[in-house]
């Protein structure tokens, strides 16, 4: 697949994500540990991955731990096609 449809495909969905991270402020199942990272704006997100802070398979695996947590619960993701990621664990 190509490198900018993965891009996308990251953008889009951090963009879906987005529901999660505000439902765990308010949720009884967050954790005191909750990593700062998913508090983080894209363009921040964007600029700790050219500094090399973070590598964006990390967010992806982040962000794919977080809605397997959250989903069954809030059905914020409909259809998720997480195969070829889970694949690079």
């Amino acid at each position: 697949m190509p490198l900018c449809k993965k891009v996308l495909q990251l953008s889009v969905f951090m963009v879906l994500i987005s529901a999660l991270i505000c439902c765990e402020r308010h949720d009884s199942k967050s954790s005191p540990k909750t990593d700062p990272l998913l508090f983080k704006s894209a363009t921040e997100l964007t600029s700790l991955i050219r500094r090399v802070e973070v590598t964006s398979l990390n967010l992806l695996n982040l962000y794919l731990d977080r809605t397997q947590r959250y989903n069954d619960d809030i059905n914020a993701v409909v259809a998720l096609d997480n195969e070829c990621s889970l694949s690079w664990r």
